[in-house]
């Protein structure tokens, strides 16, 4: 869906919002993405066809996932 296509019906009515990843009750997400002054976010993406829903880590996150160990690579 991020290339604006839903893999399930194949609809272009494509939906987006940046969600935060850590709430006030619940677990961080995105661990190492959060500090002080910045929130980790999701992008999430909704088919406004078939409701079928992603979610993906906007591009200035990336580096923190990739550097800062709290997540393990496969």
């Amino acid at each position: 869906m991020k290339n604006t296509k839903c893999p399930e019906c194949g609809g272009t009515e494509i939906f987006k919002k940046e969600i935060n990843s850590v709430g006030g009750y619940g677990p961080d997400l995105l661990p190492g993405t959060s500090s002080f002054f910045k929130r980790g976010k999701f992008e999430l993406h909704v088919c406004g066809r078939c409701g079928f829903a992603r979610w993906f880590v906007p591009e200035r996150f990336l580096k923190d996932i990739r550097e800062k160990g709290k997540f393990k690579r496969e």
